[in-house]
């Protein structure tokens, strides 16, 4: 026969052998999941397909302390979302995470997270070139630089020295490359070389 404890309050200590929490596994899917108060405290991730977006329901419908557990052994990111759809992070392949209700007061509400699993890699990366003098056209003078392997993102420096004196400058900044300009009309006479580097320090 069902029993069913509405609330039950215990102070002490526990001491138990092992336990078991509800959970769910689910392959990754281009969709969003939105969870409810109803929904099951552990939730393990498989799959390969991006765009799985997991969203908390309002927290007001919650109480303080409502806590999930998310393990990504997908080969894919997934976006974890308050009730607000506002991206709280971002859970890397092979990372956990244990998520805590603060505050109820609003529809975001306030959840505190702790991230653990395989560190993310920080990639300092550079990438440097030449190009002919011949390549640059129109007016002023102009060629595209574009990069074999991309940057993750567009947090990177940029250089440029030449032959010819000119005012070197770029635009057009991107992931795969950049433009530069002489800022001048009349043709060079020597290469020009780049250099592209990531933000940041090494350790």
């Amino acid at each position: 026969m069902s029993h069913i404890v509405d609330t039950i309050v215990s102070e002490g200590l526990m001491d138990t052998a092992s336990y078991r929490v509800q959970t769910t596994v689910a392959a990754t899917a281009n969709t969003t999941t939105i969870l409810t108060v109803a929904s099951v405290s552990y939730m393990i991730y498989t799959g390969s397909t991006a765009g799985q977006i997991v969203r908390f329901g309002a927290a007001t419908t919650y109480t303080v302390g409502h806590t999930y557990l998310f393990h990504n052994n997908s080969s894919v990111s997934i976006s974890v979302q308050d009730g607000a759809a506002t991206t709280l992070f971002t859970l890397v392949a092979g990372q956990r995470a244990t998520i805590v209700l603060q505050n109820n007061s609003t529809t975001a509400g306030i959840w505190v997270y702790s991230l653990t699993g395989p560190a993310i890699a920080v990639n300092l990366s550079s990438k440097t070139g030449t190009i002919a003098s011949g390549s640059f056209t129109g007016n002023p003078k102009t060629a595209a630089v574009t990069f074999s392997t991309a940057f993750a993102n567009t947090n990177y420096s940029i250089s440029i020295t030449g032959v010819d004196a000119r005012q070197w400058s770029w635009s057009s900044k991107a992931t795969t490359g950049f433009t530069i300009s002489s800022n001048a009309n009349g043709a060079l006479t020597g290469n020009v070389d780049w250099q592209a580097m990531a933000i940041g320090e090494s350790a």
